[in-house]
């Protein structure tokens, strides 16, 4: 019986080579930019990979294919906004030195601004994530690079634009001045519903605030002068003004007639509830942590609050209640003093009640970048009012002689800094290298918006 012939081998396919190929590496680009659309709507901690591959049209377990973790994914979007940011900087600064040195100052504060509105992925991150930090020491993924960029562009303003300023002021410069082109650029939607004004009004309104609150800090910065007069430091942090019915006596009337313990148990939701959406934004909080922030069953809050927006809603509600009977309290004492004496009672006042008031403050802080997302929400609604409401009980007590106009933008800007500064202060504490609960911070926080918004003030009188 004739033997079959063996077939003859299939010549071995050459290896491959390392990496995806064309259809992977679409796939990766393709998640990589699902990945950005939701951190630029959503913090680190609130996004999340279904979320991203839902966007992207892929199933889950392929984003940790390609990225591993969400963590990874999440430096690598903040890795392209980095080099987005940075491109055309060098670039900028070098046109910048052909210039005048009064036209340079305006075409920077410009540039960064126009940048901003054109991109603004870098802004929306940097205020989502940023105000979330809660321990200096443990950031969040991305919030290092952040820092690098902060620490890049600090570099290139202070050897382009401010060669003779003094370092330590002109970091304190660069840290307000980029907070403030966070909040307005990254949390527009807010800010622009809060002064109610339209996409052109509200453009031209952050272009005249950034060059009327920071260019007369720059012309002092640019002429080698420094320091806040010791004075002003010598006062800091002053005697926190209570109102009346907070002083010791109504409190021990308080506790004289305790109240009923269905009224107990509401403080004590709000109190847990206030602590959750201080470090935890409205869409990634829980019923259930907020029931084990309170040590209590997490069920009793539906007998009070039906929704988590209701609860929400009743938090924001209460702080703006306590505020104004503080600010209340501060208005006394402050008719006929100069304009830089209220000044520095009202920052005095305003940041030993946001100190003091940390997890209040900071839930307005950490929800502003979410607004866009959750305007439908009556407690976010009501964010726009109560600030709104808060600043005009402010703006009565200034003293006349200075345009309404520029009153408000110069006021609406500081209580904003404010907030931040005291209401989510990990980032900035890792900016300058000290620590959140320290007093040192606290005094430094005083001495930055005191040198970088008095020279303003001074400009219109």
């Amino acid at each position: 019986m004739p033997t079959r012939k063996k077939p003859a081998k299939k010549p071995a396919k050459p290896a491959s080579p390392k990496g995806p190929g064309p259809k992977g590496i679409a796939t990766r680009l393709r998640v990589l930019k699902a990945a950005r659309q939701v951190f630029t709507t959503a913090s680190f901690q609130a996004a999340g990979i279904r979320a991203i591959a839902e966007k992207a049209g892929v199933p889950h377990p392929l984003v940790i294919h390609y990225f591993k973790s969400k963590e990874a994914l999440f430096e690598e979007v903040a890795m392209e906004i980095q080099n987005e940011i940075l491109e055309g900087h060098p670039e900028f600064f070098s046109r910048l030195q052909t210039m005048g040195a009064d036209k340079r100052k305006a075409v920077y504060l410009e540039g960064i601004l126009r940048q901003g509105l054109r991109r603004p992925d870098a802004y929306r991150v940097m205020l989502l994530n940023a105000v979330e930090m809660v321990d200096p020491d443990t950031p969040l993924p991305g919030v290092d690079r952040m820092a690098r960029v902060h620490e890049k562009v600090l570099s290139l303003v202070a050897d382009h634009i401010l060669e003779q300023a003094p370092a330590q002021e002109t970091a304190m410069f660069m840290l307000v001045f980029m907070l403030v082109a966070v909040h307005f650029i990254g949390g527009r939607a807010f800010h622009q519903k809060t002064l109610g004004v339209d996409d052109k009004d509200y453009e031209n309104w952050v272009k005249n605030t950034l060059a009327g609150l920071f260019i007369p800090v720059l012309d002092v910065l640019s002429k080698g002068k420094a320091a806040v007069p010791a004075e002003y430091m010598a006062r800091w942090p002053g005697t926190p003004v209570h109102p009346p019915e907070r002083s010791a006596s109504a409190a021990k009337k308080q506790q004289e007639a305790p109240l009923p313990r269905g009224e107990i148990t509401k403080k004590r939701i709000l109190y847990a509830a206030r602590r959750v959406f201080t470090t935890r934004p409205y869409d990634s909080a829980t019923i259930r942590q907020i029931g084990q922030a309170g040590k209590f069953d997490f069920s009793r809050i539906h007998h009070f609050f039906p929704t988590k927006a209701a609860l929400f809603e009743a938090v924001i509600q209460d702080a703006f209640e306590t505020f104004v009977e503080t600010i209340e309290s501060w208005q006394q004492g402050v008719k006929g003093l100069p304009p830089e004496e209220v000044f520095i009672h009202y920052l005095q006042q305003g940041l030993a009640y946001c100190f003091e008031n940390r997890e209040m403050v900071g839930t307005l802080v950490i929800n502003i970048a979410h607004y866009d997302s959750h305007r439908h929400v009556s407690g976010f609604t009501l964010m726009t009012r109560v600030h709104s409401n808060l600043l005009k009980m402010v703006e009565q007590s200034v003293p006349p002689g200075i345009p309404a106009e520029e009153v408000s933008r110069w006021l609406y800007t500081i209580v904003m800094m404010g907030y931040t500064l005291a209401g989510a202060p990990a980032y900035p504490a890792r900016i300058m290298g000290l620590d959140p609960d320290s007093g040192a911070y606290k005094k430094k926080v005083f001495e930055i918006l005191c040198f970088v918004f008095l020279p303003s003030l001074r400009s219109r009188l």
